[in-house]
């Protein structure tokens, strides 16, 4: 017996087809939810203090001619 491993969202016409046709030829389907991971407490800190920063115009602008100096 091989195992077919497919990842595709529920909400797919196309998709729920085909299970249903594989299931009529005899497959077995086993239902494993994705779990969402959230992203990292300090990258997301991060990211709205850069986001805080860029509001309040606390940049420095570098000219494309002293990129590579």
């Amino acid at each position: 017996m091989a195992t077919i491993t497919l990842e595709y969202d529920g909400r797919n016409k196309l998709m729920q087809d085909l299970i249903a046709l594989l299931e009529k030829y005899g497959a077995k389907r086993k239902t494993v939810e994705k779990e969402e991971k959230p992203y990292n407490p300090e990258y997301v800190a991060m990211i709205k203090r850069s986001q805080k920063e860029a509001r309040e115009s606390k940049y420095k602008t570098i000219r494309t001619e002293d990129l590579w100096k």
